[in-house]
């Protein structure tokens, strides 16, 4: 709330104050002239002091309103649930509940909701700060079914789900975001982290859709995320990398568009591996953009030069965002032949230079895999 005074309505303020003492016990101060500038001091102070709130009552009052994009690409907004972002978490999230007014921890109902809970679904606006949608933060590996801050990394937290029979089974995570731009919205770049925690037998999935109206929504396959049927011999929390970018897309200025995960059943039976979403990164663009036919940094793996080649050729690639990254070379009989890069890179164009001195004669595929995908080329080998 901001309170604006008119000159006039200071004049007649000042006017009534003028009557009162000081305090009680203290006469009042014998010249009127003298009074009133002790009012004026008064009323500057508490001025200057609001000028100084106002930042912070606008902070209170105002952002939490769902993500409010107000600038298009490359401008990107991130939610990492480790800090405060308007409309989204009063963070650091800390598995303390959801409602419209957070209290620090907790998650913004105007910017992201979740359905398919035993203990009932939230709307947009809603509160529930205790069972299924307060469980609290946990580094994993956990019994009770629902809604956490799951400590993915040291210090990295993220929105995190134990799903059970009655929980998430299926379910969703829904994002609200504005468009402030000025402009119509006309597509959109989505980037963000699953994290998955396999230590049951059973598979999940945890899917990505989008709309324009909260109603109809659109899949995107291509993002699908599903643990594996039996668990790991040593559990811990594995990143899935998911990027994307959607054109023929259309949000008026002051509209609202909405990303949804959904978790759901695949295979097997008994309990069922935890999720995670983090690092929610995502940019607008309208048709004004001079780059509108030029979509991001595609996942590709292109032709190894020289081919065929003896002992070295170079395998250029390129990452449309930072991910862990694996390329192998196998023979044909699908045996590994040689591991050639193992670890997590940065977006952008790649270049490996392989030495396959030591092998033997013959055609090998080269296997890119990152951030869910995968890409092969084969090379030929001659001595």
């Amino acid at each position: 709330m901001l309170l604006i005074i008119s000159g006039e309505d200071f004049s007649r303020i000042r006017s009534d104050l003028s009557i009162f003492t000081i305090a009680p016990g203290y006469q009042p101060l014998p010249d009127l002239h003298c009074r009133l500038q002790l009012i004026d001091i008064i009323v500057e102070s508490v001025l200057k002091i609001m000028k100084k709130l106002l930042p912070y009552l606008f902070f209170v009052t105002c952002i939490f309103c769902q993500l409010s994009i107000t600038a298009v690409d490359p401008v990107t907004y991130t939610i990492d649930f480790d800090s405060v972002i308007g409309g989204v978490v009063n963070g650091p999230f800390n598995g303390s509940g959801f409602q419209p007014v957070p209290s620090a921890g907790q998650i913004d109902t105007d910017g992201i909701i979740a359905t398919g809970l035993s203990d009932g679904s939230l709307a947009w606006g809603g509160t529930d700060t205790a069972g299924d949608f307060a469980r609290g933060t946990s580094t994993g590996h956990v019994g009770t079914g629902g809604l956490y801050a799951f400590e993915v990394n040291t210090g990295d937290f993220a929105l995190g789900v134990q799903p059970i029979g009655s929980d998430f089974s299926p379910g969703d995570f829904i994002l609200k975001v504005t468009n402030n731009t000025g402009n119509t919205a006309t597509h959109f770049t989505l980037s963000y982290d699953v994290y998955v925690y396999n230590d049951q037998e059973r598979s999940n999935s945890f899917n990505f859709s989008y709309s324009a109206d909260d109603l109809t929504y659109t899949q995107v396959p291509a993002l699908d995320c599903t643990s594996a049927a039996p668990s790991d011999a040593l559990p811990a929390w594995v990143p899935n990398a998911r990027q994307v970018w959607i054109s023929n897309f259309q949000v008026l200025n002051g509209g609202s568009f909405y990303l949804k995960w959904t978790g759901a059943d695949v295979d097997g039976t008994g309990y069922r591996d935890e999720f995670a979403l983090d690092n929610i990164t995502i940019s607008i663009g309208n048709a004004l953009d001079t780059d509108l036919s030029l979509p991001p940094l595609r996942f590709a793996l292109s032709p190894a030069f020289p081919n065929p080649f003896n002992p070295i050729t170079t395998i250029s690639y390129s990452l449309p965002f930072r991910s862990p990254v694996r390329i192998d070379a196998f023979d044909l009989q699908g045996k590994l032949a040689r591991n050639l890069l193992s670890g997590e890179l940065s977006a952008g164009e790649h270049v490996l230079h392989w030495n396959a001195a030591g092998l033997p004669s013959g055609t090998y595929i080269i296997r890119l895999s990152a951030g869910g995908e995968t890409e092969s080329r084969s090379v030929t080998l001659l001595k």
